[in-house]
């Protein structure tokens, strides 16, 4: 399932995955006297302006409000549900950080991101950037696999059956390949003809 493709409530991309948390993407930061907590700022200091703010909210009434950064080089911005019930995900223009209603837990090891996909079945979420891709299932703070697929241009058409479909521009052809991905596994098969000499320079 491919995230524009997945359930939206309150902004957030949710893949039919249960939460314990609500996020909400606010309008801005919030009015005087409501604290908040600037995230991924330089050297932690304050943020001149409100960049993508999200709160979130536990079931028991524990509130969290985090005004984000924003990344430099990425195209996404959003929030989006993770296998972990009391995790979500938030993009701010590519940077990525995996947060609760406590506050920040960490943040994902592929950035600037440029797409989020969630296989369901498998109970993996798939976290692009312009050329790899990182499998994180309850637990983001550790990696299933993660895979170099394409030298540029990353992109995910979607999840079927266990199989990630995507493709990604080859500088060396000056074209477009396509490429398969076992969820599972992280084993990449690409199509009839393609040399993939950027997994001979990682591996």
């Amino acid at each position: 399932m491919r995230a524009r493709e997945s359930p939206v409530e309150g902004g957030v991309r949710t893949f039919g995955l249960v939460s314990s948390v609500t996020a909400v993407l606010l309008p801005g930061l919030p009015y005087q006297g409501v604290a908040y907590d600037e995230v991924g700022g330089p050297d932690g200091r304050p943020m001149p302006r409100a960049d993508l703010v999200v709160q979130v909210t536990a079931e028991d009434g524990t509130r969290w409000i985090g005004n984000f950064a924003t990344g430099e080089d990425g195209s996404v911005d959003g929030v989006y549900r993770t296998f972990d019930p009391e995790r979500v995900l938030v993009v701010a223009n590519g940077a990525g950080y995996v947060v609760g209603a406590t506050g920040l837990r960490g943040r994902v090891s592929v950035e600037p991101v440029s797409d989020v996909v969630a296989a369901v079945d498998h109970g993996v979420l798939l976290v692009a950037d312009g050329s790899s891709i990182a499998a994180h299932g309850a637990d983001m703070a550790s990696e299933r696999w993660r895979e170099q697929v394409v030298p540029d241009e990353l992109v995910l058409d979607g999840v079927v059956g266990g199989v990630l479909r995507g493709r990604g521009y080859d500088p060396a052809i000056g074209d477009v390949v396509s490429f398969e991905v076992d969820v599972v596994d992280g084993s990449v098969r690409y199509g009839e003809g393609v040399a993939p000499w950027w997994r001979d320079a990682v591996h």
